[in-house]
């Protein structure tokens, strides 16, 4: 077996697709589903950097991390929490699983069929996959080599922290706070993804040529300030329409990041 982004991205793809049946199938499963797609998506993050990096020049990645990941995130939470919302309320929660192995089978026909493979193999005799090199812990070894490392890595864990706090938080918060029904919660999510790629398609391109990726990083984490300012002062549930474009301004710091 040879290394590659292909099988990397077929690793992602089938546990996804299987855990995506064990919850249709029962709801036991859910919770499972969940911890381990966490898992996979933070993979697709690492196999996505890898094909720009294979690909892109480095001057031109940040704008091709921005359409990349704007796009692909934005459209997902456009659409997503929308069209679930709606399948859950006409058809059950348990139908929407049906849809996710849909569509994981989609992405793994689309990876076999389509999805070329980028790693460059004529610079080097192709080398077998080192198992070894897939120790989790092994990262902890550059950053105690590299300082710059470690502090990035640190603005990354307290930037995702916050992010990710919010999002998965913010629908309970409307819900019980603001009485938010189910398809104001949706709407919610999709102002975050219609912003978001405006963000990172319109707002990174653009300043990306005029700033430094430190300056830009410095922006979305002003713009995720004071997202959180907003949440913490919240009076009326309308605000929170308010805290998301200013949430999705925050995700420019995702691209600078990377």
């Amino acid at each position: 077996m040879h290394d590659g982004r292909r099988p990397s991205q077929y690793l992602l793809v089938v546990p996804v697709l299987l855990l995506d049946f064990l919850a249709m199938s029962s709801t036991r499963g859910v919770i499972p589903t969940l911890i381990m797609e966490s898992f996979g998506g933070s993979r697709a993050f690492a196999v996505g950097v890898a094909y720009i990096a294979d690909l892109v020049p480095a001057e031109k990645r940040p704008a091709a991390f921005g359409v990349a990941f704007g796009v692909g995130m934005g459209v997902a939470m456009m659409i997503g929490p929308i069209s679930g919302g709606l399948i859950a309320s006409h058809y059950g929660n348990r139908v929407m699983f049906a849809f996710s192995v849909m569509i994981a089978l989609a992405n793994l026909v689309y990876t076999w069929a389509l999805l070329p493979e980028s790693l460059d193999r004529t610079a080097a005799a192709p080398q077998k996959l080192d198992w070894s090199a897939a120790n989790p812990f092994k990262c902890f070894q550059m950053l105690w080599k590299n300082p710059l490392l470690r502090r990035l890595a640190l603005v990354t864990l307290l930037y995702y922290t916050a992010l990710w706090g919010v999002v998965g938080n913010i629908l309970l918060y409307a819900v019980h706070r603001f009485n938010y029904s189910r398809i104001q919660s949706a709407i919610l999510l999709s102002l975050f993804g219609a912003v978001n790629i405006f963000v990172q398609v319109v707002v990174v391109r653009v300043l990306s040529r005029y700033m430094d990726n430190f300056r830009l990083l410095v922006l979305g984490l002003m713009g995720g300030a004071l997202n959180a300012v907003l949440l913490g002062l919240t009076w009326n549930g309308a605000v929170l329409y308010v805290c998301m474009p200013c949430l999705a301004w925050s995700t420019m710091s995702f691209t600078a990041i990377s």
